[in-house]
Parts: C-alpha cells; sequence; structure tokens
C-alpha cells in the first residue's frame, strides 16, 4: 500500500539529516520522497542556514545554505520570488526534499532572511531536541559576521528568549493533530515565559486561536 502523508509538517531538521537519513521514493506519480528521521517520515523540512553560494539560472537563483552541519543547494524561482539574497546572509527555508541523479536538494516553499541569531537559536534548539548532530563537513555558522559583533550577555539573553519562542512552536507543531494544543497543557510543558511568548506569537500572527485556550500554527 503506498505511503499516506495525512499532515505534510515542515520539521525542523539539520541539513546533515537530509543528507544522511534513509531516503524512501515515493510509489505513485503524486507521491512526494520523503526521508525517514528519528523515526519520522518527513518530505518537507524547515532549515536556516547561512548563504554561500548564489548564482542566477535561466529564470532562477541557484542558493547553496549552509547550517555547520553541511550544505544543501535550493532554487528560486522568479515568478514566485523576489528576494534579493546576498553570500553571508542568514535564511529560513521551509521546502521539500528532491532527489536528482542521486543528489538530494530542496524545491523552496518558503525563503525568509532571518537575523544571524536565529541560526544560533535553531542550533541550541536541535541539539536540546536530539542532541549533537553528524556534520558532512567543517563549517561554523558562528564564524559568520552579520554587521558589528553582538556583546557576549546580549546575545545569550537573546537566544534565552528565542529558545522559548522556537520551544513554544515545536510543541505546537509536535502536538497538533488538527484541532490545536491547550494552552494550558503548552504552558506546563514549555515552562519560563511561554505565556508571555504565546501572547507575542498571536500578536505577530504566527500562530492563532481556533477556540478559547486552544491553538495552532497559521498554515
Amino acid at each position: 500500500m503506498a505511503q499516506q502523508f495525512t499532515r505534510q509538517t515542515a520539521y525542523k531538521v539539520w541539513v546533515s539529516d537530509i543528507h544522511n537519513a534513509q531516503l524512501t521514493k515515493g510509489e505513485g506519480e503524486f507521491e512526494a520522497d520523503y526521508i525517514t528521521v528519528r523515526d519520522r517520515k518527513i518530505s518537507r523540512v524547515n532549515v536556516i542556514g547561512v548563504v554561500v553560494s548564489v548564482s542566477d539560472g535561466e529564470g532562477y537563483t541557484h542558493l547553496i545554505i549552509d547550517d555547520g552541519t553541511g550544505n544543501v543547494a535550493l532554487r528560486l524561482w522568479e515568478n514566485n520570488y523576489v528576494l534579493d539574497v546576498k553570500v553571508g546572509e542568514v535564511v529560513l527555508v521551509i521546502g521539500r526534499i528532491k532527489v536528482f541523479n542521486d543528489a538530494r536538494s530542496l524545491s523552496a516553499e518558503v525563503v525568509k532572511k532571518v537575523e544571524a541569531t536565529w541560526a544560533k537559536v535553531r542550533n541550541f534548539e536541535l541539539k536540546k531536541l536530539y542532541g549533537d548532530p553528524v556534520k558532512i563537513e567543517k563549517f561554523d555558522v558562528d564564524d559568520v559576521e552579520q554587521g558589528p559583533p553582538a556583546e557576549e550577555e546580549s546575545v545569550m539573553e537573546e537566544v534565552a528568549v528565542n529558545d522559548v519562542r522556537g520551544g513554544v512552536l515545536s510543541y505546537i507543531e509536535e502536538n497538533d493533530v488538527g484541532t490545536g494544543v491547550l494552552l494550558d497543557d503548552l504552558t506546563k510543558s514549555v515552562g519560563g515565559n511561554s505565556e508571555k511568548v504565546v501572547q507575542e506569537l498571536l500578536k505577530d500572527g504566527e500562530i492563532f486561536e481556533v477556540a478559547m485556550g486552544r491553538l495552532r500554527i497559521l498554515p
């Protein structure tokens, strides 16, 4: 029987997971390829990385991003994106895994520039969830500077706040089966100032209430 994807969540992973994980080809014409990462079948991923290469093709821009565990290529089609991306900038990418001639890449659905701190936040988040990654080549996100260096204490305070924000979004993403998650369960699980972060996410439009005290991530 063909594998059914009832909910194609864009899972947060390291780039090395895209390349190292077991790949299963979709059996039907419209079935997506997927990788198996920590017992999850994943066809869409959410990664943050530093742009290390930019080149133009016919009707598209070719990017390579690196998150410190390895790099992956993706294409931005001109009719879908108006994005001036430069080498050294940090981007968040949501995309589908594609395989051509045994090489894995991403078909980008969302590409958004983010502050360099978010690369560190994602690294903290994934290490907390999964432990240390298996790197496929040497590259250090911390070596990429985005403007003047910040004071270490200030950076760590920002990371702490953003870590809770990432924890809230991860909890909703992992536990929402279509009806949302209870605010009380979320705050007990994530802890910290998660209730304040929830209010900020509601204000920013990243999550919404499907019912009183029940939250979902905006599609």
